[in-house]
């Protein structure tokens, strides 16, 4: 049972933070993470949601859900005023910004097409 509710909740964690991924990206990244990653997590979400309602209590289930999304939630929030203090120039950081998301839209065509 134990091994059960972990696989709940790290599924839940899971799906949340790649759902949560999404808001970071521009829109040209955005559209590719929306249709190939954050669809699948939205359904994993759901899924998971369900799984969880039904084989656990409601404190366990409303516990399995509430822990990992608001542990994201902090986690993104502390980065974002991390990353703002540490780079108050933000010309770096963008130019950075914009390589990884080329980087991102190049491996999911790869991964699509080839």
């Amino acid at each position: 049972m134990i091994l059960k509710y972990l696989g709940f909740f790290f599924s839940v964690l899971a799906a949340y933070s790649l759902i949560k991924t999404q808001s970071i990206f521009s829109k040209k990244t955005g559209i590719l993470f929306t249709l190939f990653v954050s669809k699948v997590s939205w359904i994993t979400l759901i899924i998971t949601s369900y799984y969880g309602f039904k084989n656990f209590s409601l404190i366990w289930f409303l516990s399995g859900i509430l822990i990992p999304v608001a542990t994201i939630e902090i986690s993104y929030k502390l980065l974002s005023n991390y990353i703002k203090n540490k780079f108050p120039d933000t010309s770096k950081l963008q130019k950075v910004k914009t390589i990884i998301e080329y980087l991102i839209i190049f491996l999911i065509v790869k991964f699509v097409f080839f």
